[in-house]
């Protein structure tokens, strides 16, 4: 059963990566990544407070929504600010930091969890959200040169 579920999220995911992709051209790349990466952040702090099935598969489901979706608009963002000689660079880089991640946070938070599956996931909520927010930062744009002077 578990295997199904990770296939039928996985799934999800897929569909809503295009989608994430489509409405990103829409609507901004940075809004819908910032948005989609809370959602995903918030779906991690929901996980502790499932009490069945279908609220933990509802979560699961937010949680991969919100990635896959931020996924495909941080990756169209990143090409629009790189310079064309260097998107391989860019999108290496993508890799590593994503590789990173599920590298080194399974083992921290499953060193975390073997006390207390709750506080990993409140940790890595929280963590998430950090990572949000100083996406949000980094990623405003700068004032109007007009704006500037007057």
């Amino acid at each position: 059963e578990l295997g199904r579920m990770f296939s039928c999220i996985s799934l999800i995911g897929m569909l809503c990566a295009p989608l994430g992709g489509a409405l990103a051209d829409r609507y901004g790349r940075r809004g819908l990544a910032f948005r989609a990466g809370l959602l995903s952040a918030l779906a991690v702090g929901a996980l502790p407070m499932c009490v069945g099935k279908r609220s933990f598969y509802v979560a699961m489901a937010a949680w991969d929504v919100g990635e896959s979706m931020m996924t495909a608009a941080s990756s169209a963002l990143a090409a629009d600010v790189t310079p064309a000689d260097q998107f391989g660079a860019q999108s290496s880089l993508n890799n590593q930091v994503q590789d990173a991640t599920f590298v080194f946070m399974p083992l921290a938070l499953g060193a975390m969890a073997a006390s207390s599956t709750k506080r990993a996931l409140y940790v890595a909520a929280a963590m998430m959200a950090m990572g949000v927010g100083a996406f949000g930062v980094m990623t405003r744009p700068p004032p109007a040169a007009d704006a500037a002077f007057g």
